[in-house]
């Protein structure tokens, strides 16, 4: 990212593809992405996050599409589950 005679699209290129890459494996050793996330989506994200890193349009959109993978699961994961309701207690403070 050094940025030396580069044209301002492969300079935007390597500015997301480095970001979502951070995000990736921030995802995977953190572990949380809207919830608790499994081993098998800690594995996937670092895998997306590796992919960032090779130069190249195609890693990236399949770095794009691991994350975007992770976001619609958890999504789904999230309306599954039910919401907790608030539980009225009967308590003076």
């Amino acid at each position: 990212l050094l940025f030396v005679d580069a044209s301002p699209l492969p300079m935007a290129q390597a500015v997301i593809s480095s970001l979502v890459g951070v995000y990736l494996l921030s995802m995977t050793t953190i572990g949380y992405y809207k919830g608790q996330l499994s081993w098998l989506l800690r594995i996937t994200a670092f895998c997306g996050a590796l992919g960032l890193l090779v130069p190249g349009t195609v890693s990236d959109i399949s770095g794009l599409g691991v994350l975007l993978f992770i976001h619609m699961w958890q999504r789904h994961i999230e309306k599954k589950s039910p919401t907790p309701q608030p539980q009225s207690g009967g308590g003076a403070l």
